[in-house]
């Protein structure tokens, strides 16, 4: 029983501190585990039973940005042996605070990324839209309008 009161004695009045003195004071002791006791009492007290801060909550602030790297491989009985690349399968965001991750993917048959003719030399170009309808080119403008697309891959 000594023993197991000294020891109680020996934790509340005695501490150490970083260079490691051992102070033999009832006082200073006592008042160190005081200390320790407010600022426990105050964390759990005050902090989560009175004002309850582990509910706060506050309004979420971030920034997602996705890079997309490399292609893709489809061997499908419509399309046969595709590649796809980037632009083929990243759509831009069309939400705010959003983030958009592509899982599935619907093909529109016959629909393809052609380049469009440009026509930037001729000032007074016209098209021909009918038997009796033309349709004035824009000067000024990188393009021409043909209604048509073709493909010029060589």
């Amino acid at each position: 029983m000594a023993g197991c009161c000294a020891a109680l004695a020996a934790f509340l009045f005695e501490y150490d501190t970083p260079r490691i003195v051992l102070i033999r004071s009832r006082k200073v002791g006592l008042m160190n585990r005081a200390v320790q006791l407010l600022i426990l009492a105050y964390v759990i007290g005050w902090v989560f039973v009175w004002e309850k801060g582990y509910q706060e909550t506050d309004s979420v602030v971030s920034s997602v940005t996705t890079k997309v790297k490399g292609v893709a491989v489809t061997n499908t009985s419509k399309l046969g042996f595709r590649i796809w690349d980037v632009a083929d399968y990243v759509i831009p965001a069309q939400q705010e605070n959003s983030l958009f991750v592509m899982t599935n993917m619907i093909l529109t048959m016959n629909q393809t990324q052609d380049l469009c003719p440009e026509e930037s030399q001729q000032a007074d170009a016209y098209l021909s839209t009918g038997p009796s309808r033309r349709v004035r080119w824009q000067p000024g403008a990188q393009w021409r309008m043909t209604h048509t697309c073709h493909n010029l891959l060589f």
